[in-house]
């Protein structure tokens, strides 16, 4: 293995008899990595971590690292690299414009990076877009022709599904609702902006909604009637600490839940989508965000429009490895004369 990159990738062919993909969903915390087959299958996986103020290159090393577990001894030819990628984007370069829950990848040519690093095809797209297919695929969408799929995690994602085809707009970024405002006058963004949807119910703003209260009431533990925490608040603590009965940590769901619910009804307004999807590590805590959400949504909903059935995601977090596998296999067909199914 050479000190520059990756051992040297498996070769592509142009028609192997079972293609599979090498897929990766980057994350503004975690990141994972996957070999998958054509029916959705995860035959290989592995993940890693990144922080808050990681560089490029450790974060390049670190993915390279963890690419190798899953390259070493794998035999078969791939058909290339689909990448599920955080933040605002250009698919069709596959050039991120800008990541605010990772930086370091601002400006970044993330499809000539990985192509130099691997010798493989790779396409890249917003990793929400990418949940959104792979639940349409094979998760909890399944065989859906218009739905939404809303991304709660480290920060707020969306990808939509209109006409059974995954929406990439006319060129450029898309479906960036975490930056929906929901709250002109409301806490600040990373994006710069105020209220966004990400700063009123993502994992980072139930976390500092927690450490804002904690500040206000010293003796407040958002580890539950237990006892004290060390180190920073996390939304799963907060999780904890609503599910023992904390009146603090229950509104501080019901708050996120709200701001959730105002930016479901205006895409239900604007897409009458057949069905809403939930994803993302704060959505694991669904007994304690679903009841308001559809409370507040049944009770905003205009006269004329279908309130949707709003579910949580099927694939947990391998949606977006199988969405990017997705991808890869599109493009694959397309090349082999089926149209793609993305535009």
């Amino acid at each position: 293995m050479s000190a520059e990159g990756l051992a040297p990738a498996p070769a592509v062919v142009d028609t192997p008899s079972q293609p599979l993909a090498l897929a990766l969903d980057l994350g503004g915390t975690r990141f994972r990595w996957a070999i998958v087959d054509a029916g959705g299958r995860l035959l290989r996986r592995a993940e890693g971590a990144s922080e808050e103020g990681i560089t490029r290159a450790r974060l390049m090393a670190r993915l390279e690292e963890v690419a190798r577990q899953i390259l070493a001894d794998h035999g078969a030819a791939l058909a290339g690299l689909g990448a599920a990628v955080p933040g605002p984007m250009d698919p069709s370069r596959g050039y991120i414009y800008a990541a605010p829950n990772l930086p370091c990848l601002d400006a970044f040519d993330f499809k000539r990076y990985w192509e130099d690093r691997l010798s493989l095809p790779v396409w890249a797209a917003n990793d929400a877009d990418l949940a959104a297919l792979g639940e349409q695929r094979f998760g909890a969408g399944k065989g859906a022709q218009h739905l939404v799929y809303l991304t709660v995690s480290t920060g707020v994602g969306g990808g939509f599904i209109l006409d059974g085809r995954l929406y990439q707009g006319a060129g450029g970024p898309v479906a960036e609702v975490g930056h929906m405002v929901i709250d002109a006058q409301g806490p600040p963004c990373r994006c710069g902006r105020l209220g966004c949807l990400e700063a009123l119910a993502s994992g980072t703003a139930i976390a500092r909604m927690a450490a804002e209260a904690l500040a206000q009431r010293p003796g407040w533990s958002p580890a539950g009637r237990e006892g004290g925490i060390s180190g920073p608040v996390t939304a799963e603590q907060v999780a904890t600490a609503a599910r023992s009965g904390d009146d603090l940590a229950v509104d501080i769901f019901a708050r996120a839940a709200r701001a959730l619910a105002t930016a479901i009804l205006n895409l239900i307004h604007l897409l009458a989508p057949e069905m809403i999807i939930l994803g993302g590590g704060v959505t694991r805590a669904p007994d304690l965000l679903l009841p308001t959400i559809r409370e507040q949504v049944i009770a905003g909903v205009l006269p004329g429009f279908r309130v949707p059935p709003i579910v949580t995601a099927a694939l947990g977090d391998n949606a977006g490895l199988v969405g990017a596998a997705c991808l890869v296999f599109d493009h694959y067909r397309g090349r082999a004369g089926t149209d793609s199914s993305l535009r």
